[in-house]
């Protein structure tokens, strides 16, 4: 279940579609500066709530189980990939045309079933990951979205950071200067939210997405070493 944020009078960059209704693939937003945002989708001020539809892109690998964790030689490991037209300001805060953020779900085998062992978040370059479903912070089921600190259930809630996109498990509202973009510090919060629909497929390989460093081919190639 993914969560966006407002700050500074300005709804965060919201995922969109990579290609336009032609095909071709969309260009990129433009540019500003801080704190401004408004070349980009974006989610209404005056509709907080359910955020509008959005594109969740997924790819699935069949990978060798070295964790230690679980049963059997493999595991399967699902990417949920949000796109982005822009990433962060002008200035200070590295911005750059394009964004890929994701979350990766390791299903491992024990007993008789696969369940879902472990979850990776996206964040800066990196991963912030949690092993064991039952240690995440915030988990939801369907029809029960807005429990709080809910235990082992069947989604992981996901706080997107409003001008980095970096993913976290939980929200922070202290501070939105463009300095904390580039951490963990990053404003994160719940104005809109958003749970993946599985009607979307992956669409997208070879493409030149800039210096969007996660997109989906190198996810895809990587997806077994995270």
């Amino acid at each position: 279940m993914f969560h966006f944020a407002q700050a500074n009078g300005n709804p965060q960059c919201y995922p969109n579609y990579p290609f336009r209704p032609d095909g071709s693939k969309r260009p990129p937003a433009g540019a500003e500066d801080w704190p401004h945002i408004s070349t980009c989708k974006q989610a209404s001020l005056s509709a907080r709530g359910w955020g509008p539809a959005m594109p969740v892109y997924y790819n699935v690998r069949n990978c060798p189980n070295t964790s230690g964790r679980g049963e059997g030689g493999t595991e399967i490991r699902v990417s949920y990939n949000l796109f982005y037209e822009k990433d962060g300001f002008r200035g200070s805060s590295n911005s750059h045309d394009y964004d890929w953020e994701r979350v990766i779900v390791i299903w491992r085998k024990y007993g008789l079933y696969l369940y879902k062992d472990e979850i990776l978040l996206s964040n800066h370059k990196g991963y912030k990951r949690i092993a064991g479903w039952e240690s995440i912070p915030q988990t939801v089921d369907a029809g029960n979205w807005f429990e709080i600190s809910g235990k082992n259930k069947d989604h992981a809630k996901v706080y997107v950071g409003w001008c980095k996109h970096a993913m976290f498990f939980e929200k922070r509202t202290k501070d939105s200067t463009i300095v904390a973009c580039l951490g963990d510090t990053e404003m994160r919060s719940d104005d809109w939210y958003f749970v993946a629909d599985q009607s979307k497929s992956i669409l997208l390989l070879a493409n030149d997405w800039g210096n969007a460093w996660s997109q989906p081919d190198r996810v895809y190639d990587s997806l077994c070493s995270q």
